[in-house]
This record gives C-alpha cells, structure tokens and sequence, in this order.
C-alpha cells in the first residue's frame, strides 16, 4: 500500500477526522461537498479523480487546517503560487554544472527561509540523496533538471499554481494557467539585471 492509499484510508475510517472529510460546524455534520467523497468513492481511481478536479482542488485549498481528533495531525491542501525564490534558479544555472548538486542555503542567492524548496513540485529541482557518510552533509544540497535550467533560462514556462497535501506529502495537481520566471519574480526582481549581474561575476572568476 502506497503512502497515498494509506493515508486515504485512514482518514476515511476515521470517525473524528476532520479537514476534507467532515466538514467544520459544531455538529459535524458533512456538508453537500465532501458527503460525495463518502458515497461515491469507491475505488482508488475514483479517489485519484477527486483529487485531479481542479473545482474541487481550488474548495479544498480555502479550507483552513485542521486536527484529526484520532491522530492529533495538522491536515491541509495548500495551493501554492511559484513566487520570486525561483530567483535560486538563475544563479544555480550559472554556479552549478549540469548534474552538480550545490548547497543553496549558504549561496546567498536566496536571504534565509526554504521556500526555495517547493520548486520541486514542479519539478525544477531534484534533492541530493542522503549521504551515508556523517561526516559528509547532503542537506542544503540541490541540482537543476533540464526543466529547471531551461525555466531559469527563460525558455520554458511551467504551471502558475501547484496543489499540495498534507499529509500525506504528495502533489495533487495543478492550474492549467503557465507562468515564465519573469512573472514568478514579479515587480521586486528584475530578470535582465539578475541575469548580467551573474554573467559579470561569472566572468571575473
């Protein structure tokens, strides 16, 4: 049984949880929306189509976090919005070789927070495998896929909003709406100076 399966069936046999499966009034009872999850899905699949629906997708993630009263764990599908930490990636398409893992917390191209770290919902990002030696640190340490570069180079757009769950850690979809890293910077960065101020430094080494 996946992590997904798992989680799903929990939650659902679970008389106390709340989030997605009971809905939030005092006397709990379940509202049209999410009495359908109960009666309608009976399989696997039909739970992985419920979770595609976008409509349903965009309910879910305005529903703020709650408590399963069985397990005590915080449930909620957050939608998140690529913002202007995609910034790491230029500079990791400048410092980091293809294939090379680099340590993003001490670049300095991003000041504090792992924000930087949901880019691999979308997969632009790819975590260094946990190093057996340690005495050899592997936290911080990421590396561009092609998706990635090409996005940091302004060659290729991706989705504006990817939906995430948790628990159980999994992504469940995203807005078929496409954004480039100009508009993921926003009005606080400008790309071209971002871009020629890493090619004079690169060139000074």
């Amino acid at each position: 049984m996946d992590e997904e399966t798992e989680w799903l069936t929990q939650a659902e046999n679970c008389s106390g949880q709340l989030s997605i499966f009971n809905s939030h009034d005092q006397e709990n009872q379940p509202d049209e929306f999410l009495r359908d999850f109960f009666e309608s899905l009976d399989s696997l699949e039909r739970k992985k189509e419920y979770f595609s629906d976008l409509d349903r997708l965009r309910r879910m993630s305005n529903e703020p976090i709650s408590k399963c009263h069985h397990c005590g764990a915080n449930s909620k599908v957050y939608a998140y919005k690529i913002g202007s930490y995609a910034r790491v990636l230029i500079w990791m398409a400048f410092y980091g070789e293809d294939g090379e893992y680099v340590h993003i917390p001490t670049s300095g191209a991003i000041n504090g927070g792992g924000d930087y770290a949901k880019l691999r919902y979308w997969g632009l990002i790819e975590k260094s495998p946990k190093n057996p030696d340690p005495k050899k640190k592997s936290s911080g340490l990421w590396r561009l896929t092609t998706t990635g570069r090409d996005f940091a180079l302004n060659k290729a757009t991706v989705n504006s909003i990817c939906y995430y769950s948790h628990p159980p850690g999994e992504v469940l979809g995203f807005e078929p709406d496409q954004v480039s890293i100009v508009d993921a910077l926003g009005k606080h960065f400008d790309y071209s100076s971002l871009m020629s101020g890493y090619e004079w430094e690169v060139a000074l080494l």
